[in-house]
């Protein structure tokens, strides 16, 4: 399966949210602590009843030569954040 590389590869975390902010947000969870956020997302924002992530996907997470990705990787963000 060949996989189109049509995903901007170096795009970072830091065009959405400060290290800061990153860093107070991870420091007020309080489960999933260690998670690997590249696969889940990283949640940017919290706050009552409200979290904000972000999800930058990559080439390994291509699921066809279409360049769809792989649906759990967006599950697995939506349920991370909530």
């Amino acid at each position: 399966m060949a996989k189109k590389d049509n995903f901007e590869e170096y795009a970072q975390l830091e065009e959405y949210a400060s290290a800061e902010d990153i860093s107070r947000v991870r420091a007020e969870l309080l489960t999933c602590p260690e998670l690997n956020t590249s696969l889940t997302g990283t949640i940017i924002e919290i706050d009552k009843n409200y979290a904000k992530s972000i999800l930058i996907t990559t080439s390994e997470m291509v699921a066809d030569d279409q360049g769809l990705i792989f649906d759990a990787f967006i599950f697995a963000a939506a349920n991370y954040v909530a």
